[in-house]
């Protein structure tokens, strides 16, 4: 029995026409189909499609975790002989060629244990992923299974290349196991096609490529699936979608649209016309999704099933983890919010989400965990996520994040006293919880660390200025008052901040801040969450205050040891 695993995924959550008739090829060939989705919301399968099942999956690790869950199933079945790996960046062209070719590869009585279209020497040599074939008379399935439950998600493109691509092909050179690739490029192409790829390095423009000779040392990194891919096409009747979406090389394409059926022609053009805004070329060569970003870069929202989310659930937490080694200490905080809440994480890594949701999983908490780009630190993320409404239905929300303040050595201390006030046991988080659902206050933070002394203005006057305008906060003082929680920590009223979801995109369009400490767009965000709430008409308050606006005291007393005044 043959199978193939095909790993799929669509910015579109749907099945291209295209990608329909690559599984109808493929069925020619293979007697049983997994296709792994990580698309929630796909349609059924056309009713022709008879040998396939889905498997849907959170949108994480890119192909080759969706590899991960589909070997595990198809190595279940006892009498598999042979395995294909196909992802979906392959675009059929010509039904035809492309049956002929999976045939010729699987049908295939040599010694070879695994065989591939093309290989690449690009970063290291390895056969490249997007199809393979494992025949299990000369490979063995334990070794697969195995190897593929080390698949983990990492957090770019290149990192899956580098550790899973480049890695597995390390894998069968130190196990002496034989391969081959179908495509073998002519002495004529091979000058062609490298000349090609030197002359794509002089157009990127990047003079360090020519003062560092890097064209003339990495010559022999071409890429065949994209400088031969009319020989490929015109042979194996497929092309890779990136040539014909992106064309990371400038090609000339035309010879590659001659290679497609007439049948084929309008699935392709609805193939890249779908897709094509949501990719874009990166430094590196490889194309990398580019899709469904906001100005903080907040891409993909994961949510674990196990313990949904409920509409009955009034409590909700938004923590932003940039250091996953906190999340046990900041759960063990959270236990003493003994009403049931939902518990949102963002992250810029996905390769700590196994971790998080193993971690949550054993606490038995509703989790949805959102990507994000690392711009913004803590503020970026929760202006996102706020501004999305998913926070709105709630009665009190609480925000945290995993601070560590690396330039002090008592940032750790910091930390559990900015928390402390706000969940350091049960009666403090209902006593928080009651004083927002009482109508008045729309923000309860920590009493010690609200500040007003103009020492702690740092380099963010003029942008807390513009800040308070864009989201129709500003008063008519020329001058903006200066009152928030250092530290960036508190409960509140999702209503208290919803003129944040007026301002405009340059006040939310987050810089790389390459580790500045002030005077960054986040750190003049910190400074406007309790302005915008009393400009609303809420109380800003504390539980030392028992609701009383806070902005009625003196605070320039209040000191945050960690902080460097100017």
């Amino acid at each position: 029995m043959k199978i193939a695993v095909v790993a799929h995924f669509d910015p579109s959550n749907n099945w291209s026409s295209n990608f329909i008739e690559l599984l109808k090829s493929i069925e020619k060939v293979a007697d049983k189909i997994f296709v792994v989705s990580t698309c929630a919301e796909t349609p059924l399968l056309p009713v022709d499609i008879k040998s396939t099942t889905v498997i849907k999956r959170p949108n994480i690790g890119y192909d080759f975790y969706s590899y991960r869950v589909g070997i595990i199933f198809a190595l279940q079945e006892r009498d598999i002989s042979g395995l294909f790996l196909i992802n979906s960046s392959v675009l059929l062209l010509d039904e035809i060629k492309f049956i002929n070719l999976l045939q010729s590869i699987s049908n295939t009585a040599a010694k070879e244990a695994v065989l591939g279209v093309t290989s690449s020497s690009q970063f290291g040599w390895h056969i490249q992923s997007y199809l393979l074939y494992f025949n299990f008379r000369n490979f063995s399935k334990q070794w697969l299974l195995e190897y593929s439950k080390t698949i983990q998600p990492v957090n770019t493109k290149l990192e899956v290349v580098l550790n899973f691509e480049i890695g597995l092909s390390k894998h069968f050179l130190i196990l002496a196991i034989l391969t081959r690739c179908v495509y073998k490029p002519s002495f004529i192409k091979k000058i062609t096609g490298t000349i090609a790829y030197i002359r794509s390095l002089r157009d990127s423009k990047r003079i360090t490529n020519w003062l560092t000779l890097r064209p003339w040392k990495t010559y022999k990194d071409v890429n065949w699936t994209h400088f031969d891919a009319k020989s490929i096409a015109t042979e194996f009747g497929f092309v890779k979608s990136e040539v014909l979406r992106t064309n990371p090389h400038n090609l000339n394409l035309d010879e590659i649209w001659k290679t497609c059926s007439k049948k084929l022609l309008t699935t392709v053009r609805e193939a890249i016309d779908a897709s094509q805004n949501y990719y874009k070329s990166s430094a590196s060569g490889l194309t990398e999704f580019n899709g469904q970003q906001d100005s903080m870069g907040v891409t993909r929202q994961i949510v674990d099933a196990t313990y949904p989310f409920s509409k009955n659930r009034k409590i909700a937490v938004v923590l932003h983890l940039y250091y996953l080694d906190l999340l046990p200490e900041i759960l063990s905080y959270l236990i003493n919010i003994i009403e049931p809440f939902d518990l949102f994480i963002t992250t810029p890594f996905e390769a700590d989400l196994p971790k998080i949701l193993d971690t949550c999983h054993e606490q038995k908490i509703p989790l949805s965990v959102v990507l994000c780009n690392n711009k913004g630190r803590d503020i970026g993320p929760f202006i996102s996520l706020y501004r999305t409404g998913k926070l709105d239905n709630y009665d009190a929300v609480l925000k945290l994040h995993s601070k560590k303040s690396k330039y002090s050595e008592k940032g750790g201390a910091w930390r559990r006293e900015l928390i402390g006030p706000l969940c350091g046991d049960s009666l403090t988080a209902l006593r928080a919880i009651a004083l927002l659902r009482n109508g008045q206050c729309g923000l309860v933070g920590p009493h010690r660390y609200f500040l007003t002394h103009t020492d702690y203005w740092g380099a963010n006057k003029t942008q807390v200025s513009k800040i308070l305008h864009s989201t129709g906060s500003k008063t008519n003082s020329p001058t903006p008052e200066l009152a928030f929680f250092g530290g960036s920590m508190f409960w509140f009223v999702p209503s208290a901040l919803n003129s944040i979801k007026n301002c405009e995109a340059d006040s939310i369009t987050f810089e790389a801040e390459n580790g500045k400490q002030d005077g960054t767009l986040a750190h003049a965000w910190e400074r406007c969450f309790c302005l915008i709430a009393k400009q609303a008409g809420y109380h800003v308050t504390t539980l030392q205050l028992s609701g009383s606006n806070i902005f009625d005291i003196d605070n320039t007393g209040n000191r945050v040891p960690v902080l460097e005044s100017t």
